[in-house]
């Protein structure tokens, strides 16, 4: 299981020094498994607004491994240019690997249409699922049959720092049943204590925000996250 280590507890506050900061980390530990996380939110579909058109320019320009980026905006279909256009080949190579948007932000036909959009645009591409949206409705179903990723909100969708819902768990292995070779991601209250039940649940890409931003040595605890992880056995 790889971990994604996200940049949204930074934001409004020192995006650049920790993006810097995760960056030196990562490259130091020479550990495959990690990568980055980028949320941008518009203060409409969720109730926070967060990283800008020109903060997401800045990320990936700067950002020296892979990462995912997780739209929480509103009309993403008709927005969708500000996220593709940007330059996507620094010069360390392809960085922004998948393009997801909230599926409740949009209809099946509009959602499905994005999809084939982002994926022409030469990415992966998938939805986020909230907390409280049920996953085997047939419209969400159609969808998820599509994405090359599927992320699942394991606490509601816009606010960092808040506490692991076992309910955004039990919905990963309903999702590997629709479509088998989706890349699962659990975003949400992740941190050493519940990351062997996340694992073991067949979760592809952990999300860890907060626990690692707040922790006083931010590389010995990646460390200790990807050593943990190996340790655990997968029965999924």
């Amino acid at each position: 299981m790889e971990i994604s280590i996200s940049l949204d507890p930074a934001v409004n506050r020192n995006l650049e020094r920790y993006l810097n900061e995760m960056n030196a980390a990562v490259l130091s530990l020479n550990e495959g498994r990690l990568s980055l996380h980028v949320d941008v939110m518009d203060g409409k579909l969720v109730e926070r607004a967060a990283v800008t058109v020109d903060e997401y320019d800045y990320v990936i320009r700067n950002a020296l491994v892979p990462l995912d980026v997780h739209l929480m905006i509103s009309k993403p279909h008709e927005r969708i240019a500000d996220y593709l256009n940007v330059p996507h080949e620094p010069r360390y190579g392809k960085i922004v690997r998948s393009i997801t948007f909230q599926s409740e932000a949009l209809s099946k036909f509009q959602a499905v249409r994005l999809l084939s959009v982002i994926k022409k645009a030469g990415f992966k591409a998938g939805i986020a699922i909230d907390l409280d949206t049920y996953v085997e409705a047939d419209d969400l179903k159609a969808i998820i049959e599509k994405c090359d990723v599927v992320i699942v909100m394991s606490v509601k969708a816009g606010k960092s720092g808040q506490t692991f819902n076992m309910g955004g768990l039990k919905k990963v292995a309903a999702i590997k049943k629709i479509n088998a070779g989706a890349r699962v991601i659990l975003d949400g209250g992740i941190r050493a204590s519940n990351i062997e039940l996340i694992k073991k649940a067949g979760v592809d890409t952990a999300v860890i925000g907060s626990y690692i931003y707040e922790s006083a040595d931010k590389r010995d605890t990646i460390r200790g996250l990807v050593r943990l992880v190996d340790s655990i056995k997968r029965i999924y």
